[in-house]
């Protein structure tokens, strides 16, 4: 079972392309982030300064720092196909069919499924509240200096929830 998250050019449904991929392990703890260099790809040209403003990743610092899409995908297949991958948004599914389809030409069986039910089921079964355990996960994360709105660290405060949850 993994936990994945993108950050993206936008929010813009048919523009927008994953700049940076994570999902963690959740039985492991490891988790494997990737910025992507978008330049490449000659259809990834949509851009959003707001969205910058959240994640805080420029088209610049990409190019210098991000690996090559193909690469990305490359990875996401080998750790994820036909695996359970638990995401916030149906956006992030649509993130990673786009690296993948545009870059090794196939979309990748995964079994998506929705996080924010998992663990609002967690969290019931053992009589929590999540709304607890999510500000707890939270500020454990950020006494470590770990915020939101990057792939790695949104995908560890969904692993530190579940671990809230189990009793951990």
């Amino acid at each position: 079972m993994f936990f994945l998250d993108c950050e993206a050019s936008s929010l813009d449904e048919t523009y927008s392309y994953p700049i940076e991929v994570a999902w963690g392990h959740v039985t492991t703890g490891i988790i494997r982030s990737y910025l992507i260099n978008p330049t490449g790809i000659e259809t990834w040209t949509d851009w959003d300064p707001a969205a910058q403003a959240v994640h805080g990743l420029s088209r610049g610092y990409l190019a210098e720092h991000g690996l090559p899409p193909w690469q990305v995908a490359e990875e996401v297949v080998r750790d994820l196909r036909g695996q359970e991958v638990y995401v916030t948004a149906a956006e992030d599914v649509g993130w990673v069919d786009e690296l993948t389809i545009r870059t090794i030409g196939e979309v990748v069986p995964i079994d998506w499924m929705d996080a924010y039910h998992y663990l609002w089921q967690l969290a019931a079964k053992w009589e929590e509240s999540l709304d607890v355990a999510e500000k707890a996960a939270w500020e454990r994360l950020n006494a470590e200096g770990i915020y939101a709105h990057r792939a790695g660290n949104d995908v560890r405060y969904l692993m530190e929830v579940r671990r809230i949850l189990l009793g951990g």
